[in-house]
């Protein structure tokens, strides 16, 4: 999974904050685009095409977006409302020992199913991002169609009456392993 982490950039103020949000997902095997701190907003303002180009393909190239929205700006929302109208679950985080009040059109937009917010610091941001990427995991699943042999049907209802599991969830479970043993694979994903 892959994802798009964006924040305050007018100062920096919220850079540790930002980078411990990269880390905590990098800890939990997620790529992280974090190419949107890659320019300040004096780059980003004397170019504002390539501005908007490149975060157009940073949500689109991710699968889910984590906002970093204790110090919120107008640039914020926009981005994750991109986001959300591309159909990209969001994670908007509030420091609660850092920042004010967090801004209650966020907190009121989480009503959404896309749209988590949640309040954090050092101690529990990884609770708060394992959950979000637990639903997330939910929601992205795929639909796919496999046309198997017989004995492999008898095999996986034979699993699922044993290990009380869904046929799906056993042949998940088996590309899941081989895909974390592939290292060719995890070369090209890179």
């Amino acid at each position: 999974m892959k994802a798009a982490v964006i924040g305050a950039k007018l100062s920096n103020k919220w850079d540790k904050e930002v980078k411990l949000i990269k880390t905590t997902l990098e800890k939990q095997g997620i790529k992280v685009d974090f190419s949107y701190f890659n320019t300040d907003t004096n780059e980003d303002a004397s170019n504002l095409e390539s501005t908007y180009k490149r975060n157009q393909k940073l949500i689109k190239d991710s699968d889910f977006l984590v906002a970093e929205t204790t110090e919120y700006s107008s640039g914020i929302g926009y981005l994750i409302a991109n986001a959300l109208n591309e159909k990209k679950p969001v994670l908007a985080l509030h420091n609660k020992l850092k920042g004010g009040a967090p801004s209650n059109i966020i907190k009121s937009s989480s009503i959404s199913k896309l749209l988590n917010f949640s309040e954090y610091d050092e101690k529990n941001l990884t609770d708060v991002t394992k959950s979000f990427i637990g639903e997330v995991k939910n929601m992205l699943d795929t639909k796919f169609i496999l046309i198997i042999s017989a004995e492999i049907e008898r095999y996986l209802e034979w699993a699922s009456d044993f290990r009380r599991m869904h046929k799906a969830q056993i042949v998940r479970a088996a590309i899941e392993e081989m895909m974390d043993k592939d290292k060719e694979y995890k070369k090209s994903s890179d």
